[in-house]
Parts: structure tokens; sequence; C-alpha cells
């Protein structure tokens, strides 16, 4: 088994580095986009969700500048999925019927 270093960090090996991994990830399956799905499926507060989405949106910039990876975010699309009537109050069991039906159209479209 080969170590590789990091091509961000160098002083490291690659499979320390978060946007290394993602880097490869995506060369290796020829997409050009990364990211998260997210659920909504409370709507109390829109307030609450705006904040959680930019304590997400800071968590991942973060993440990426500790591995000198902030280029990605140029390739990071979360995917945030609302829809108060289809998904107020959904189970886990709805949220994956969703989920597995949006990832089949997803890669297809990438």
């Amino acid at each position: 088994m080969v170590i590789e270093d990091s091509k961000k960090t160098p002083w490291r090996r690659m499979c320390d580095n978060k946007a290394d991994l993602i880097e490869r990830n995506l060369e290796i399956d020829g997409f050009r986009y990364w990211g998260i799905t997210m659920y909504r499926t409370t709507y109390k507060s829109d307030a609450d969700w705006a904040k959680l989405l930019d304590r997400f949106m800071g968590s991942v910039r973060t993440e990426l500048e500790k591995d000198d990876g902030l280029d990605m975010l140029d390739s990071f699309r979360p995917v945030v999925t609302e829809d108060v009537h289809r998904f107020d109050g959904a189970t886990p069991d709805q949220i994956r019927n969703d989920f597995k039906e949006w990832a089949r159209m997803a890669c297809e479209t990438e």
C-alpha cells in the first residue's frame, strides 16, 4: 500500500486531508460537484432553519480551510429539500424513499 502525501498540505498524508479525498473521489467517479442532501422536516421557525443552514455552511468552510481546501467550495452543491406539504413531520422511511428517487435522478443528470 502506497501512502501518498497530501496535494494541499504536503506535510500530511492524503488520507488525513478531507479536501484531497473529496477532490480525488470527484476525479475517480467523474463528477464535477459534491455535497450533502438535507431535508427539512419541521417548519416551526424559519429563523431557526436559516441559522442552522448558516452554521452548517460555516462548518463546511472551517473544515475545508483547515485542509487548505477552500477551492473545493466552488464545486460544493448542498441540496436542501423543503416542502411543507410533503415533508412536515415526515418519517425516516418517507425521507429515505424520496432520497433514493432523488439520488437516482441526480446521478443521471450529473
